[in-house]
């Protein structure tokens, strides 16, 4: 059970979110991604609303977000959408060069061919690199090394056309 609480007197902290205990420390995947998208809900809204991060309590929800993602990838080391999302969260945070190591894993994981569950046509393999390669251009241009942003550009968009 979560509770949101909404306090429209308070202009440092409008809103925030209060996870009830739970009894067991398992997670299925649908309510991990759905405590995922709670945590951090409050920092997209600030972004869409205000262009910037105004409160501190995100910082919080995305370090919640990372252990998380973390705790999937002890389960499943070979899940690159878990290190993808470890890289988005990070990312969030402004933490571009960690951001970059796990797009970068994930890209390695993805593109391994030796996996047993690897079971993904090379036009998915490919969009999933894209996707990821994209983030790292993103990366490097938030710190405005627009040179290495526009090589990572240039091969995601090569990765969508070799599909």
């Amino acid at each position: 059970m979560t509770k949101i609480v909404i306090n429209l007197s308070s202009p440092k902290t409008p809103g925030y979110t209060v996870f009830e205990g739970s009894t067991t420390s398992m997670y299925t995947r649908d309510s991990l991604f759905e405590h995922l998208m709670i945590l951090v809900a409050g920092r997209v809204s600030e972004e869409i609303f205000y262009n910037v991060s105004v409160t501190t309590g995100a910082i919080n929800d995305f370090e919640e977000a990372i252990y998380f993602f973390t705790q999937s990838i002890l389960y499943n080391p070979d899940y690159h959408q878990s290190y993808h999302r470890i890289g988005e969260s990070l990312h969030l945070a402004k933490q571009y060069s960690d951001s970059r190591i796990f797009f970068d894993t994930a890209i390695q994981i993805v593109t391994k061919d030796d996996r047993p569950s690897h079971n993904l046509d090379v036009a998915t393999i490919n969009s999933y690199k894209a996707e990821y390669l994209y983030c790292i251009g993103l990366s490097f241009l938030e710190e405005g090394d627009y040179h290495q942003a526009l090589q990572y550009f240039l091969s995601a968009s090569d990765q969508e056309g070799a599909g």
